[in-house]
């Protein structure tokens, strides 16, 4: 098996879901021969609920992996403003590799994959190491060495991009025993944002030009490229057609929409809706999932591809509600509150067909019919009809059928994991708003 995750990317700016510029030619490919996913969700807003949520098949509520419990507070050592995994909970590379798979993963995320988050649980190689510790070695090397694989002889490289990252995942599925798992983060789309050589959209007419989204959409051209090249590779090696193959992201970005920028904030479907598509001819026939389908529900689809089982669940009950997403923190621009203020969520996102209701714990609901108003743009609570009350009340029956919440690990940071946050945009030497 092979699980691809492209880090920072809308499913609305590829051209696989009705893009304008042609941002993803070689998923576009791929989406001919897979089950697509036209309304897939990200089970959080960054990269560490979404990630793990993925990994386990849990909602960030049942993990414990996400924005903390608690203002976030900085101190001089630095307490940590996100929670790991809670200990008890297994991933799928632990499931797989007790069945007897080799498993591996290589991440440009080294943020939020990083040991700390219990996501490299049960892999047997994990290579998570930022840009600055590279040196003179590429990720391939070290991590096929611990796997006590050959190796070959790789160009030296001072700096990690997609391509590298793909090298490593290829070389270690090529040379590893089967059954294997192999887990790849494409960090490339997440911000800042460079302009590709190659994919340069500004003034092409087809999109905005408004700063950063041609270079946004350069990076997802990018990152295309990459999977197109792992794609290929594993298919000139015989493996592609044995092999099930993932490819999805963890969350999206903000340009502006929504008074909102980056992530991390915000649970509006520039940062929730995601791509995702499975590759595997011998179970799957290639088609379209219209329902809203969990980035979580995923990790179950994976297992039962792995062990032989019907998958026809994935269509089944399209207007049934579920919670598919769980925010904390700034949930709408409006929000203050930098940190978490409860174990639970505190906005837990259902979907139930084309209707999305945001169930606040603190703050106002909001409620979207996707079809009509698919930017988010007229609350139906505001003025609610009795047939909008209803439908609300409905769907609310989705959160109390929730399992209680468990507490994540609560880990110190080390000055490299300071820099890496920092970094990248996800913390800064201001405290958090205690309010």
């Amino acid at each position: 098996m092979v699980l691809i995750i492209l880090d920072t990317v809308r499913a609305d700016h590829m051209s696989l879901y009705g893009y304008a510029r042609k941002t993803t030619p070689n998923l576009d490919a791929l989406a001919a021969e897979s089950l697509v996913f036209d309304r897939a969700i990200a089970s959080g807003n960054y990269s560490l609920p979404s990630h793990a949520s993925l990994l386990t098949g849990k909602l960030p509520s049942e993990h414990g992996a996400h924005l903390r419990f608690g203002d976030g507070s900085f101190s001089a050592t630095f307490r940590r403003s996100d929670s790991g995994m809670a200990p008890e909970v297994e991933t799928l590379a632990s499931r797989l590799r007790a069945s007897g798979f080799t498993t591996g993963g290589v991440s440009g995320n080294y943020a939020y994959l990083a040991s700390w988050t219990g996501l490299q649980r049960g892999f047997d190689a994990f290579d998570d190491r930022p840009k600055t510790l590279l040196g003179y070695h590429p990720f391939s090397f070290p991590f096929l060495r611990r796997l006590n694989l050959p190796v070959r002889q790789f160009l030296e490289r001072s700096e990690w991009e997609g391509d590298l990252v793909a090298s490593a995942g290829v070389g270690f599925a090529t040379r590893t025993r089967e059954p294997f798992f192999l887990f790849l983060n494409i960090f490339d789309a997440h911000n800042p944002f460079v302009p590709r050589p190659g994919h340069i959209f500004r003034g092409d007419g087809r999109g905005s030009d408004v700063r950063p989204i041609p270079a946004y959409d350069s990076e997802i051209a990018y990152v295309d490229d990459v999977v197109g090249s792992v794609v290929t590779r594993l298919r000139k090696s015989s493996l592609l057609d044995r092999t099930i193959l993932v490819v999805a992201a963890d969350h999206g970005e903000f340009f502006g929409e929504h008074g909102l920028t980056f992530h991390k904030a915000g649970a509006y479907e520039e940062v929730l809706h995601v791509p995702l598509l499975v590759r595997y001819p011998k179970a799957l026939s290639p088609g379209r999932v219209s329902r809203p389908f969990g980035l979580h529900e995923a990790h179950r689809l994976m297992l039962d591809l792995v062990e032989s089982r019907p998958t026809d669940w994935v269509f089944a009950d399209p207007d049934r509600p579920r919670v598919l997403s769980q925010i904390w923190g700034r949930v709408s621009s409006a929000d203050t509150i930098a940190g978490a203020r409860a174990i639970g969520a505190e906005a837990n996102v259902i979907y139930m067909g084309s209707l999305k209701l945001i169930d606040r714990m603190f703050g106002v609901d909001e409620m979207y019919d996707l079809a009509a108003d698919p930017k988010e743009s007229l609350n139906l609570l505001t003025h609610p009809s009795e047939e909008t009350l209803a439908q609300r009340a409905r769907m609310a029956v989705a959160v109390k059928a929730l399992p209680p919440a468990v507490q994540g690990t609560d880990p110190e940071a080390t000055a490299l994991d300071i820099t890496a946050l920092r970094g990248l945009g996800y913390i800064s030497v201001r405290k958090p708003d205690r309010r």
